[in-house]
């Protein structure tokens, strides 16, 4: 099972719009970032480089057992 996590950004000051996501990824050489839906779906935001992100403690959390699974340990 993914954990998921708040994906929030915004551009030029504008409220942050936010997604529940499973995962992200930056496309550098298309300046866009990619969220990845918990549904299968994804949402690419353009112009990357003029937005800001926020990301808090779900993220971090998701974080901590994705380095488990990868290393074969349980979740806690």
């Amino acid at each position: 099972m993914n954990e998921h996590y708040v994906f929030a950004w915004r551009r030029r000051k504008v409220w942050f719009t936010k997604a529940t996501v499973i995962g992200h990824n930056y496309d550098k050489d298309q300046n866009k970032m990619i969220l990845y839906l918990p549904g299968g779906g994804i949402r690419e935001i353009a112009h990357w480089s003029d937005c800001e992100c926020k990301l808090g403690v779900d993220w971090v959390g998701a974080q901590a057992a994705q380095i488990k699974k990868e290393a074969g340990q349980t979740p806690i």
